[in-house]
């Protein structure tokens, strides 16, 4: 387990945090180990993990709703930040901040290395790729005629795809 304990003194101060970030009801229903991981998490500490860059959509969602996301509880989030802080692969690694970054889900290396089908370019690559596995020659009439970008979109409904920040996009299966 990452090492999310406090000091006295940094514990002062994640409580406060806690309470400027996602309202007083919350600091008052979370126990100091909480307080301490979501805090660690957050910022970026224990185990030289990357911060998150969704505090703000969560802060808004709990705002909204008053209820704290099961998905995203502390606990949860500390768990998840020592699997990011374990990953050896870094494609995996990125493509999982990515997720957490955009799509607001949390998804570990390992669930994104199972789930993986690729990374592209574009979806029209992904597209003629599956093409190609289906032994499909892709320039050869008639489908030398497809509009291979709308195929792309299309199979890319049947799949999470993920924008990262290198320009390309991974597919993940669903």
């Amino acid at each position: 387990m990452a090492d999310f304990s406090l000091t006295t003194s940094q514990l002062a101060e994640a409580k406060i945090w806690l309470s400027f970030e996602f309202g007083e009801d919350k600091l008052l229903s979370t126990d100091n180990d909480e307080v301490s991981s979501t805090f660690c998490v957050f910022r970026g500490l224990g185990n030289g993990s990357r911060p998150l860059v969704f505090t703000n959509n969560l802060r808004r969602r709990y705002r909204q709703t008053g209820v704290w996301d099961q998905d995203f509880s502390p606990i949860s989030l500390a768990v998840w930040a020592e699997d990011m802080a374990e990953a050896d692969d870094d494609r995996a690694l990125d493509i999982a901040y990515a997720i957490a970054e955009r799509e607001c889900d949390l998804v570990t290396p390992d669930e994104v290395t199972d789930r993986l089908r690729g990374v592209y370019n574009r979806l029209r690559d992904y597209a003629i790729e599956e093409a190609g596995e289906l032994g499909i020659d892709t320039d050869m009439w008639p489908y030398n005629c497809i509009d291979w970008d709308q195929a792309g979109d299309m199979l890319a409904e049947d799949n999470m795809t993920v924008s990262l920040p290198s320009g390309e996009v991974a597919v993940l299966s669903n």
